[in-house]
């Protein structure tokens, strides 16, 4: 049972000056290579390591499928190498470029974050934003569990968790997160002693982690 989703938008780039330029497809081969280049993490950082329980191989190659899929189907699987250093290159000759840097600047993305952003490969980003979810996931189930509806149990994991999406389609404070702040909230688990009376503020007022996180964390979003 799992609601916790993970929505992940359409290439916006795909059909852009840019792509047509330096569009490099992937093959099958190409992608499934820097898959398993992802899946190393796992077993060099003790973060992930709860994926090597004994359903956490079967996990993995779930998640990799997933992955590998989400690639294709939302048309990543031609991005261009170091994508973000082009985006800022040629951001004032394509209009669809230089539109997204500006609404994701407006949010408080700063220019260095939203490049090393896209400079990654759409493996490194999905497999990573997959693998920052496993506890988000696991931790919702264990919520219904209890007996909690999936209402409570939602409700309870946007106090704690990012949710992260498309930032103009929702007003207010808890509206999503661009998914280039993922840098930042990956961060903020180190130093998260520091912002525990803010944090425990907005969960007392019924906010979200994503209103903690615009007021407290990243003071240039509104």
């Amino acid at each position: 049972m799992t609601d916790v989703s993970l929505k992940y938008a359409t290439n916006p780039f795909s059909h852009s000056e840019i792509y047509k330029r330096f569009a490099e497809p992937k093959t099958h081969q190409e992608i499934m290579a820097a898959l398993r280049d992802e899946v190393k993490l796992v077993d060099s950082n003790p973060h992930y390591s709860r994926v090597g329980d004994p359903d956490g191989q079967l996990h993995l190659q779930k998640l990799i499928g997933r992955v590998y899929g989400n690639i294709i189907s939302l048309k990543y699987d031609s991005e261009p190498d170091q994508f973000g250093a082009l985006m800022f290159q040629y951001r004032e000759s394509c209009p669809v470029i230089d539109e997204y840097v500006e609404s994701r600047i407006k949010e408080g993305v700063e220019p260095v974050e939203l490049e090393a952003w896209w400079n990654m490969t759409p493996a490194t980003r999905f497999f990573g934003l997959e693998l920052d979810h496993i506890d988000c996931v696991v931790y919702f189930d264990a919520l219904c569990a209890t007996g909690r509806t999936t209402e409570e149990s939602l409700e309870y994991i946007y106090q704690r968790y990012p949710r992260y999406g498309d930032p103009d389609s929702e007003q207010g404070w808890n509206r999503p997160l661009p998914v280039e702040f993922s840098f930042a909230v990956r961060s903020l688990w180190n130093r998260q002693s520091q912002f525990l009376h803010q944090w425990n503020d907005i969960i007392d007022s019924g906010g979200t982690f994503n209103e903690f996180l615009r007021k407290h964390v990243l003071p240039s979003s509104s």
